[in-house]
């Protein structure tokens, strides 16, 4: 009785495909939640909302398929997996051009410890002249207050000021530096992890 139906079912989506083929209308077929199947023409049955749509040939064979629209759910997980992927390649972009930028992290401290050896340099160089103007000054002061000697007093204390501001500043820059360039090694450090862990 079930293989009788059957055949009636296909017999009758057969002649269903070829007049609707004849007519130049591609028939569809979808099956609902129960399980029933649906064959149409143009307007989809209400009970296959959510369904996979079969297109049939004039033979009622299944030629092509639509997929369901997706549920909000799933195009909110869809939008999120495809924001992962795009972030990953951003930040595997930024890996590789971080590695190349500086080759290894023993260049990246050679260029640190250079930078950071130029300003201690400077800073030893500044704080030796103005240790000289101190010492001038110091001799000045024992001398009789000339207008002479009141000029070259003030002249010096002046350039202790400029040497002194010269001093913060590099001090300051040499912290700034040495973080600069911590935060760079650690961040090559973990772009070079992750880079091996995904293969490249």
């Amino acid at each position: 009785m079930l293989t009788g139906y059957r055949i009636t079912l296909f017999a009758i989506a057969g002649c269903l495909a070829a007049s609707t083929a004849a007519a130049g209308t591609l028939v569809r077929k979808c099956q609902d939640a129960d399980g029933h199947w649906y064959y149409y023409g143009q307007r989809t049955p209400e009970g296959c909302a959510g369904s996979v749509i079969y297109v049939l040939d004039e033979n009622a064979r299944i030629v092509d398929h639509e997929n369901p629209p997706l549920t909000p759910e799933e195009l909110a997980a869809r939008a999120e997996t495809e924001a992962a992927l795009e972030a990953s390649e951003a930040q595997r972009s930024d890996d590789q051009a971080l590695v190349r930028l500086h080759g290894s992290v023993d260049l990246l401290r050679s260029t640190r410890d250079r930078k950071l050896n130029a300003l201690e340099r400077k800073i030893r160089t500044t704080e030796q002249i103005r240790g000289g103007l101190a010492e001038d000054l110091e001799e000045l002061h024992a001398r009789e207050r000339t207008d002479e000697i009141r000029e070259e007093i003030e002249y010096r204390e002046q350039l202790m000021t400029e040497h002194s501001h010269v001093i913060e500043r590099s001090e300051k820059e040499y912290k700034r530096v040495a973080e600069e360039y911590a935060d760079l090694e650690r961040r090559y450090l973990a772009a070079s992890d992750r880079l091996r862990q995904g293969g490249s």
